[in-house]
């Protein structure tokens, strides 16, 4: 089901490097969208996104000022890495990759081979403009190692999504390793992937990102507990007030209330700039 070779070195490596001397700060953006930054190296995720019509929340206007201006010089210009778990709407919008790429400088970009007619015209512009990419293949269970500088390692292992809603669909989630700091990013990953997701057994894992849906799942919250047992738990892709038409915000905060995680801390991720440092 893995990749062997990489799941061999991920287990004999632990992802654990040289003792980190400088903090990880990683700053929420909306949705599933965040930025991480580590020393002058900064990794955008899943961030370039309209919600695409669904019930979730855009990148917030001051923030596209800031990225689409080329005399701009914010946190959000001139991303190093681009990266995106999966190809729905409220994860990514073509003409906003473009519209980025216009207006600043990548070294890479990190997503899900695409099929879809609708990514052509952002694919033949990528390619005539000599953007460089890292193209994940969309099969369940493999995994995959990107080395993104000689301290930071990216994973890739591709699970289903979660079946309430595209249960056919496939989504990534991430590892990404920073020396000795792992943050993983599960996305819209499905909980029901026991058997895939305990690979993160092996590690220590500083932080991770999950939907209020995986939380809310008891083999969700028996993953967190049993397998990947996280520091910090932060709990993302919640809508921002003006756009819950599905009350997941009162969802959430009852979750909190609700539900214990004997591990370490939990926490909510509902306003655009939200910081946490690792």
């Amino acid at each position: 089901m893995y990749n062997k070779r990489i799941m061999l070195k991920f287990y004999r490596n632990g992802l654990r490097g040289e003792e980190i001397t400088e903090m990880i700060e990683i700053t929420y953006i909306s949705n599933a969208g965040i930025l991480i930054q580590y020393e002058k190296v900064r990794i955008l995720v899943d961030a370039l996104q309209d919600s695409g019509g669904y019930p979730f929340s855009g990148i917030p206007e001051e923030i596209t000022d800031q990225m689409f201006c080329s005399d701009n010089h914010s946190m959000y210009n001139d991303i190093d890495f681009l990266v995106f778990t999966h190809n729905h709407p409220d994860h990514i919008t073509p003409d906003l990759v473009e519209k980025y790429l216009k207006f600043n400088k990548v070294k890479r970009i990190i997503w899900p081979e695409e099929t879809n007619p609708i990514f052509e015209p952002l694919n033949a512009w990528i390619k005539e403009n000599g953007i460089r990419t890292w193209n994940i293949k969309m099969e369940r269970g493999k995994l995959h190692e990107y080395k993104l500088t000689e301290d930071i390692k990216l994973y890739s292992l591709c699970t289903k999504h979660m079946k309430q809603i595209f249960p056919k669909d496939l989504c990534n989630c991430l590892m990404i390793s920073i020396k000795d700091k792992n943050v993983l990013i599960l996305s819209d990953c499905n909980p029901e992937e026991e058997e895939l997701l305990k690979i993160f057994a092996q590690v220590h894992v500083d932080i991770v990102f999950i939907n209020p849906y995986f939380y809310y799942d008891t083999g969700g919250r028996q993953m967190l507990e049993r397998y990947i047992q996280p520091e910090k738990v932060g709990i993302y892709h919640i809508p921002f007030a003006k756009d819950d038409q599905m009350c997941i915000r009162t969802l959430a905060h009852q979750m909190l209330k609700k539900i214990i995680y004997s591990q370490g801390e939990v926490f909510l991720l509902e306003e655009s700039g939200e910081n946490i440092r690792i």
